[in-house]
């Protein structure tokens, strides 16, 4: 399962970059759309198919992976950041006197 180079920004990196060249052709025909949309739904549907491979084969670590690295588009993300935990005597609220 690999992590490094461009599998950090997306988990099909090889699949992303086909399609790209798919849908960045200088001279559109019908024939060329409808070969852009069918496989660009394959590079979109069949990496599936790998994936549920690699949950059998590496488990909870490619569950995480999974969840930190996005599945094609590498949008940005919120980070979770969990707020530091206040304890109940630290509340102050309209009826509370500290």
């Amino acid at each position: 399962m690999p992590r490094t180079g461009l599998f950090r920004v997306t988990r099909q990196p090889i699949y992303v970059a086909f399609a790209l060249t798919l849908w960045t052709v200088p001279t559109w025909t019908p024939d060329q759309l409808v070969l852009a949309v069918t496989f660009t739904a394959y590079c979109l549907l069949a990496p599936r198919f790998k994936e549920a491979r690699f949950r059998r084969i590496y488990g909870s670590a490619f569950d995480d992976y999974a969840r930190t690295v996005p599945y094609w588009l590498p949008w940005p993300r919120p980070r979770n950041r969990r707020a530091p935990a206040q304890s109940p005597s630290s509340e102050v609220g309209p009826n509370v006197t500290p």
